[in-house]
């Protein structure tokens, strides 16, 4: 039971400030999501982060709508374990699905028990009320939802039971409304984690070698001489791990400096990144069948057409504008820290086992950081800054990476090798034999002793990695398991995901492993549709029977005049299309490109796509998500790749890792197929493994050459080029 109360004071009866509602019990308490207060001011408590998904303001419109009250009225408040219910990670574009769900079932519920109040009071029945703006009605009289409950304490659980409201009559769901996260951004205000700044704060550094592996050794450190710096506080040396705390930040980089040119490291040493490929094949690992029917082999050896081929997609950097920030501060028996975290729950669980404290000991407070759509630094940065807490207690410490921190340290896009061997007859395909290698996500928490946060491998008790197998490939079951989007007959799927470091730590990133997947599946599916000469678009029409689906991808076609042309002439059309099977979304492109014969260089030049995620909250935001990720995914196909040499990753800055520039943005149509009576889907995930394939194909459409390796490089194109003109000889 819970209690969704006022004090006349204007604040809620709420659970202890020590006992977040993380239990199921208390998950069912109207006040573990809503909070409101004797202004009428309603504020939303949920567990899942903001980190530019624009989660915030769909929560305001759910519950401004559910309740009947202004969108002004309405507060989300920052994730924190102390008061937030615990949804686990901010992930899988699961956001609306999870908290948006239970937020609504929430205010629905307090809703309709605000209702049965205000009908005792009235002395009416509940069907003669209405509500506006928070206000009850009975044609003369007038009671706000802070009269019902002012100086009153009601015990009230979320059943499930409460209706909702009518979707195809909404006043604020659906509508696009402004994000509430973007004034203090543009505005200089306190937006992010990096701009919090609390009474007696101190600064720090941390000191890494150049890879973010746990097998190094620190053979030597100068700490005297940093020591004697102008505003050092402290150099802390805890086995591998150093850092540096000082009074001002400009202090804390003079001496970070200094202990950096002093210090050596032992490293591995790492392959020659052209063997990555081979590193990665070779590499212990699990392999798994996660389908093989369809006499896969048989329907090979009789097909008409058959494809062999091979891709790949090296590491790729999340790329975050912003690099990670944490501020931590431990004052008696409680450890607080504040920061980017995508789990709230997780890292207070990881940061309480690694100190050997109880969690009601650990407070996480969520703080945006820069969007990473996966795990870049954020948790490390927030174990950092714990670790150094620890050192100098009752003074919050900030620590801040640099560029060059964010893009050796961070969790990599892992590394992905595909196999393909696909047949079709008579326009049909009727064999799909799919296999893989990747690399294991570093978990974002451990248990039993083990961690993914770094500085927890290098101390000098150190926690062991935590290796999640199949992270790297979750999304092959849509190949696997969706008859409804590809109902061919012929599938085998077999993944092989490694057990170790291959060589640096990977972690998930948008789209997961999705992005490579579905670049080599959309690819070979084209090139089946070259083999039988039938339009690419109806090719894959022809296997899709989930209608939804169908609507997507003729809408994609429409908008963008689709027409493949009769022979190579250096701009082309490529298409692809993405069912992203848990979150229940669809999203189809056709990319135009052209390409310089002479340099190699590609240029995307127009973007058509076509999404359907169910019920839309925010179609703005929709489209802000759709838009941002389309042109993440075109830099990380055409430009990007992690680098590394000897003992170091070498791509440290920008000029090292290229990104998509504004002259290079294409123009963009983002076509929204609403499904009001449907559930919300994920929107934050379906746009990137669209991508990369469609610009695959469409450079096949301009120059009749096959790329098999991203990033799409001149000097890959110019390869291609060469390739089919010594063949053609």
């Amino acid at each position: 039971m819970i209690a969704f109360a006022m004090k006349s004071e204007g604040q809620g009866l709420a659970q202890s400030a020590t006992s977040g509602p993380t239990s199921s019990a208390a998950r069912r308490r109207i006040d573990a999501w809503l909070r409101l207060s004797a202004d009428g001011r309603v504020t939303v408590l949920t567990g899942k982060s903001e980190f530019g998904q624009g989660i915030r303001t769909a929560l305001i419109q759910i519950v401004a709508e559910e309740l009947d009250v202004p969108l002004e009225a309405v507060t989300v408040a920052c994730p924190d374990t102390d008061l937030s219910p615990s949804e686990g990670d901010t992930s899988r574009s699961f956001s609306i699905i999870e908290s948006g769900s239970a937020v609504r079932q929430a205010a629905a519920q307090a809703r309709s028990f605000l209702l049965s109040l205000a009908s005792r009071e009235l002395r009416v029945d509940e069907g003669q009320l209405t509500v506006r703006d928070g206000v009850i009605s009975d044609g003369s009289r007038h009671l706000s939802y802070a009269d019902l409950v002012i100086n009153k304490r009601i015990d009230q659980e979320v059943t499930g039971h409460a209706p909702t409201k009518d979707p195809l009559r909404s006043r604020f769901v659906g509508k696009s409304v402004p994000r509430v996260d973007i004034p203090a951004k543009v505005t200089g205000g306190v937006a992010y984690v990096q701009d919090l700044r609390l009474d007696g704060l101190v600064h720090a550094r941390v000191i890494r070698p150049p890879i973010d592996r746990p097998d190094i050794v620190l053979e030597g450190l100068d700490v005297a001489g940093a020591i004697r710096l102008p505003g050092v506080i402290r150099v802390v040396q805890n086995g591998h791990f150093v850092g540096v705390i000082a009074h001002r930040e400009e202090h804390a980089i003079v001496a970070a400096e200094a202990l950096r040119q002093s210090i050596r490291w032992n490293l591995p040493e790492l392959p020659a990144l052209t063997q990555l490929e081979e590193y990665l094949r070779s590499a212990s690992c699990v392999s798994s069948v996660i389908r093989d029917d369809g006499a896969v082999s048989e329907a090979l050896a009789t097909a008409k057409h058959v494809i062999n081929a091979s891709y790949f997609v090296p590491f790729q950097s999340h790329g975050s504008i912003g690099p990670s920030c944490a501020v931590a501060h431990v004052e008696g028996e409680t450890l607080t820290v504040w920061c980017s975290t995508q789990s709230i729950f997780g890292l207070r669980k990881d940061v309480a086992s690694f100190f050997r404290m109880s969690e009601e000991h650990v407070r996480v407070i969520h703080m945006e950081g820069a969007g990473c759509y996966g795990q870049n630094g954020a948790d490390d940065a927030a174990m950092d800054a714990c670790l150094l807490a620890r050192e100098v207690p009752g003074r919050p410490v900030r620590v801040q990476w640099r560029r060059q921190d964010e893009f050796a340290w961070e969790a990599k896009a892992p590394p992905m090798s595909m196999d393909i061997t696909a047949g079709s007859t008579d326009g049909k395909i009727v064999a799909f034999d799919y296999e893989y290698w990747t690399g294991p996500n570093v978990s974002r928490y451990g248990s039993n002793g083990s961690s993914t946060a770094l500085p927890a491998w290098h101390v000098r008790e150190p926690a062991k990695p935590f290796f999640l197998q199949g992270a790297g490939s979750n999304l092959s079951r849509v190949l696997a398991n969706a008859p409804g989007f590809y109902s061919f007959p012929g599938k085998r799927i077999r993944q092989h995901v490694s057990t170790q470091f291959v060589p640096l730590r990977c972690g998930e990133m948008r789209g997961v492993s999705a992005f490579g997947h579905y670049f080599a599946i959309q690819a070979t599916i084209d090139e089946l549709a070259a083999q039988e000469a039938i339009d690419p678009i109806q090719f894959t029409l022809d296997f899709t029977d989930d209608k939804r689906m169908r609507r997507v991808i003729e809408a994609v076609a429409e908008a963008s005049h689709w027409v493949r042309g009769p022979a190579p002439s250096g701009h082309g059309q490529g298409f692809s299309s993405f069912f992203y099977d848990r979150p229940n979304s669809r999203g189809a492109c056709v990319v135009n490109v052209s390409v310089d014969q002479s340099t190699g260089q590609v240029k995307v030049t127009r973007v058509t796509a076509a999404f359907d995620v169910g019920r839309i909250i925010n179609p703005d935001g929709v489209r802000n998500q759709m838009e941002g990720g389309i042109i993440q995914a075109i830099s990380r196909t055409l430009c990007e790749e992690v680098r590394f040499e000897g003992q170091a990753v070498s791509t440290l800055d920008w000029g090292a890792y290229p990104i998509l520039t504004f002259a290079d943005i294409p123009d963009i149509e983002v076509i929204l197929i609403d499904q009001p009576e449907e559930p919300s889907g994920g929107a934050g995930e379906t746009q990137a493994p669209i991508i990369p394939g469609a610009i695959a194909c469409g450079i096949f459409d301009a120059l009749g050459v096959r790329l098999r390796r991203i990033p799409f490089l001149p000097e890959r194109v110019k390869e291609a080029l060469a390739a089919r003109a010594t063949v053609s000889a």
